[in-house]
C-alpha cells in the first residue's frame, strides 16, 4: 500500500446531529455585520468554495471534525459549547420522537393498554 492515505468511496450520510451543528453555524454566520461569500469562507478555512456551498446547504459529505472546527473558530464560537448544543438538541429530539412513538402504539393498539380495572371479574361484588 502506498503512503497516500486512503480517500473514502462515499460521502458520508447527514445525520440529525450534522444538520443541526451547520444549522447553528448558519444562523450566526447571517446575524454577523458582514455578509462573507462563500469564496472568501473558502480561502479562510481552507476549502473549495463548493464544499462551502455543500456545507451550508447539508448536500454531499457531512462536516468533517476540522471543517467544525474550523467554521466555530472563523465565526468565533466554542467548538466544545456548540458541539454540546448539539448533543442537547439531539437528545430532546431522540426523546420526542420515542414519546410519539408510544403514543402511536397506544393509539394504534388501545386494547393492549385497557386498564385492569376496568375488566375485574370481582367489580359486581366489591359495590
Amino acid at each position: 500500500m502506498s503512503d497516500l492515505i486512503a480517500m473514502a468511496k462515499y460521502a458520508s450520510v447527514w445525520t440529525l446531529a450534522d444538520i443541526t451543528v451547520m444549522g447553528l453555524i448558519s444562523e450566526k454566520r447571517d446575524e454577523s455585520p458582514f455578509q462573507i461569500s462563500d469564496r472568501a469562507l473558502a480561502r479562510a478555512i481552507d476549502v473549495s468554495a463548493p464544499r462551502v456551498s455543500d456545507l451550508f446547504n447539508c448536500r454531499h459529505g457531512s462536516p468533517s471534525l476540522r471543517e467544525f472546527i474550523v467554521l466555530c473558530q472563523f465565526f468565533n464560537l466554542n467548538p466544545a459549547s456548540r458541539l454540546e448544543q448539539v448533543l442537547q438538541l439531539s437528545r430532546q429530539n431522540e426523546e420526542q420522537k420515542s414519546r410519539a412513538a408510544k403514543l402511536d402504539r397506544v393509539a394504534d393498539h388501545p386494547e393492549d393498554f385497557d386498564i385492569a380495572a376496568l375488566h375485574d371479574p370481582n367489580a359486581a361484588m366489591e359495590r
